[in-house]
């Protein structure tokens, strides 16, 4: 998996994580938050993956897109009729 892409995966992940706990915390200081840190901590590797997986395919479909515009520019560009 790329670097780059599982980086900005985690950084999405802690910022959902963080948000979450943090919303939490703010609604009830005093609560006992041992629940949803186990909860978090469970799903935070599939997060981070599907993250991760969503963004590849993301960058693979704009990528198929600028390849078909490129081979429609290159179509129009070898025509031999005059414009």
């Amino acid at each position: 998996m790329d670097v780059a892409r599982l980086a900005k995966a985690r950084e999405t992940a802690n910022l959902v994580t963080s948000n979450i706990i943090s919303s939490r915390v703010k609604a009830d200081p005093n609560a006992d938050l041992s629940d949803l840190l186990k909860q978090s901590s469970s799903t935070y590797p599939r997060l981070v993956d599907d993250l991760a997986r969503a963004a590849s395919k993301d960058s693979t479909s704009s990528n198929k897109k600028t390849d078909v515009s490129s081979s429609e520019d290159s179509q129009i560009i070898s025509t031999d009729e005059p414009i």
